[in-house]
């Protein structure tokens, strides 16, 4: 069955793009999922990495465009969307209303915290820990 191709902003969905957007989206396939460069490597049948990571970068830039544009031609407007937003956080399922919003690009991810790494040396013991380390060596200690 072949899908219907929508035409916006400039942009048209063509057989390589949606083999690119299987390989791109697919959580099941950890080579290709959420990596644009690889996923043109399939999708393209290119080998050249240089080439495809410039075809992947063009694709995602084209599938937010394409994504805000068909959500505007199916007739839901920013209005429309934060009703949806109300209904899903009433059910309790607002998490993936919010993802889909930051992925139109209407809000602003949330910045990862990085985990912290603890320092548990005790740098006192930094003079001693080197002349065993070079005696070790077989090098003369400081």
């Amino acid at each position: 069955m072949a899908s219907k191709q929508i035409k916006t902003q400039g942009f048209r969905e063509t057989e390589k793009f949606n083999r690119w957007a299987r390989y791109f989206y697919d959580v099941n396939n950890k080579e290709t999922w959420g990596n644009a460069t690889k996923s043109a490597l399939h999708a393209y049948n290119t080998k050249n990495y240089n080439t495809a990571s410039v075809i992947g970068h063009k694709n995602i830039r084209k599938a937010k465009i394409m994504a805000v544009s068909v959500v505007d031609q199916l007739g839901y407007g920013f209005a429309d969307l934060i009703k949806i937003g109300l209904a899903k956080m009433m059910k309790g399922n607002y998490s993936d209303w919010d993802h889909f919003m930051v992925r139109l690009g209407y809000f602003e991810p949330e910045n990862k915290i990085g985990v912290a790494i603890q320092n548990n040396y005790d740098f006192s013991n930094l003079g001693a820990d080197i002349n065993k380390s070079l005696i070790e060596r077989g090098l003369p200690p400081v």
